[in-house]
């Protein structure tokens, strides 16, 4: 039976299907299954697995539903419609590699998919403001609450990775304090790596200007990365670094690295590639480096911009080349087209306007 039967069946608003479990979210009146609604599981054949009503139903995770009781608190569901771990929670997350963050009593917790709990080291330089899932067996922790979904309010400029800022160290999983919090921005272990960035924020009258007041900056921001033993393996000596994005596939969920370059920029604002110790592989000469490369498995090329994307105007209106790595050379200049896509490793997919109409495929020059 198809979702939309199983909400029909159930005289629900709506259906939503869990593809981990095979299961149905299902909406039986308000407006979403996270706020103004209440919400049950069900099987595809429409039978609802629990008489219970939840005004939150999360997604499943390690097969555990993360619900809310009406006037009551956070605990999860089973793939039975079982409480597996009752609602004594005033705060949880999702389960990420088996463990998931919960306050109780004021107090915060790592608990287990079987219901145990841990009780994390106490920082050594405040207290956790925020809490985020476990990845590669490390958790990221802060002590100072900047990011979020809202997390460029806080911020006076705007910055790509707003919602990666606070002052931030790691955990393990039971809890011991690995890195202590130190770092203004900090991403999530991915393939044995973090990106991190050194510097100071502060609130200071010269960030003020009529749009913000009282906000944060750092006058000097560092970037840099750690290594699966949570030394910097990449020193923190760069005006940015950032992933590309294409350095990434995903395997059952898990962010797998397959190339070994990181985006970089130099203090005079260009950006390079460099490997994960910090060598330049492709020396800084680019005013922004964009998302697209090649489909080899040295990611050879890639695609780079005429000027600063974000710099005014339109993004999509900004001219692109390609560039080599292995020929250390441009094969396509920054002249002519606003979008490339690469169909092949030697093949492109070319527009030379900003509505990414009209694209047509043309080969690689040598």
């Amino acid at each position: 039976m198809k979702r939309d039967d199983v909400a029909q069946k159930l005289n629900a608003k709506s259906a939503y299907d869990d593809e981990a479990t095979g299961l149905v979210k299902v909406l039986l009146r308000g407006d979403a299954f996270n706020v103004n609604g209440i919400s049950t599981l069900a099987d595809h054949d429409g039978r609802r697995l629990t008489e219970l009503e939840f005004d939150y139903l999360g997604d499943s995770s390690c097969g555990l539903f993360r619900v809310h009781v009406p006037g009551g608190k956070y605990g999860y569901l089973d793939v039975n419609g079982k409480l597996a771990i009752k609602p004594l929670y005033d705060y949880a997350q999702d389960f990420s590699e088996d463990l998931a963050w919960v306050t109780r009593g004021g107090k915060l917790y790592i608990l287990e998919c079987s219901g145990g709990e841990t009780e994390p080291e106490s920082l050594p330089n405040g207290e956790y403001a925020v809490v985020k899932p476990f990845s590669e067996g490390l958790a990221r922790v802060s002590i100072l609450n900047l990011g979020g979904f809202w997390g460029f309010m806080n911020l006076a400029y705007h910055h790509d990775d707003s919602n990666n800022a606070g002052l931030w160290g790691y955990v393990d999983k039971r809890g011991k304090v690995i890195v202590p919090p130190q770092y203004i921005f900090a991403e999530d272990f991915s393939g044995g790596f973090a990106i991190v960035c050194k510097g100071e924020w502060t609130k200071e009258k010269k960030w003020d200007n009529k749009y913000n007041k009282g906000k944060y900056w750092s006058e000097e921001m560092k970037w840099g990365a750690l290594g699966r033993d949570c030394a910097e393996a990449i020193p923190c000596l760069f005006e940015e670094i950032k992933w590309r994005p294409w350095d990434t596939d995903y395997a059952a969920g898990e962010a797998v690295i397959t190339k070994r370059y990181l985006a970089a920029m130099d203090e005079n604002g260009k950006w390079g590639i460099i490997d994960f110790k910090g060598n330049w592989v492709v020396v800084p000469q680019f005013d922004d480096v964009g998302y697209e490369c090649d489909t080899s498995p040295n990611g050879d090329m890639f695609v780079f911009y005429g000027r600063k994307i974000w710099d005014g105007g339109n993004p999509d209106d900004t001219p692109c080349g390609v560039y080599s790595i292995s020929k250390q050379k441009v094969l396509v200049p920054a002249e002519k087209y606003r979008h490339i896509d690469f169909i092949s490793d030697y093949e492109i997919s070319v527009s030379d306007n900003s509505q990414w109409t009209d694209c047509v495929n043309i080969p690689i020059p040598e």
